[in-house]
């Protein structure tokens, strides 16, 4: 009998080693997903301060002072 519930306890140990193996596979996989979503907001996030910049340039050369 203490040989099943030891067995049973081991199976139990492995299934949590497993699961947290996993879990640390997951998050190593969400955080490089992360870095790459920030690098990608940074680069959309220059381009449109840069195309703010040309369409003031625009308004500067048609000679409008604000954009309605």
């Amino acid at each position: 009998m203490r040989v099943q519930v030891a067995k049973c306890e081991l199976r139990q140990l492995r299934q949590n080693a497993r699961e947290g193996t996993k879990l640390l596979e997951d998050k190593k996989v969400l955080e490089s997903r992360c870095k790459e979503l920030q690098g990608t907001l940074e680069v959309v996030q220059n381009q449109r301060n840069e195309l703010r910049h040309q369409v003031r340039g625009t308004w500067v050369g048609l000679g409008v002072s604000e954009c309605a």
